[in-house]
């Protein structure tokens, strides 16, 4: 009997503990991310730029999910949302070593807010051996 009864109060303050983590869990990242504000020399405008392109692009992903009996358009808003986005960010981070510390930053931190967790996007290649600052091109 009494093992029954230890048994019980055991697994209630297991489900306990267990609910009494969640909400830590489901907490919304802040974005742009403390570390990477630090970490690139972000200034107070830059850090409010960056929130209001990824709050247009939040904004736009959302009208393209409502958009899903048209999945060809939607797919369409998504790669337009993400390019304006990227290009945004871009302009914000004038300086090229933020602009790098920022890509680190979201390929090594895939569940930041958001870039890549917040917006699924990854960083891509422009496929012509360069950099996005010095105009393409190999710089070897």
């Amino acid at each position: 009997m009494k093992t029954k009864i230890f048994l019980t109060l055991l697994c209630a303050v297991m489900a306990f503990g267990a609910n009494a983590q969640e909400p830590q869990q489901r907490q919304k990242q802040e974005y742009p991310a403390k570390e990477l504000i630090a970490n690139a020399k972000l200034t107070d405008e830059q850090v409010t730029a960056l929130k209001e392109n990824e709050t247009t692009y939040l904004a736009t992903l959302r009208t393209a999910m409502q958009n899903r009996d048209d999945r060809e358009k939607a797919q369409q808003i998504i790669k337009l949302a993400r390019t304006t986005r990227l290009v945004g960010i871009k302009t914000i981070l004038k300086d090229k070593t933020q602009y790098v510390t920022y890509l680190e930053y979201e390929i090594l931190n895939p569940s930041f807010g958001g870039g890549m967790g917040m917006g699924g996007t990854r960083p891509r290649s422009n496929n012509n051996g360069g950099d996005n600052f010095s105009g393409g091109g190999n710089n070897n």
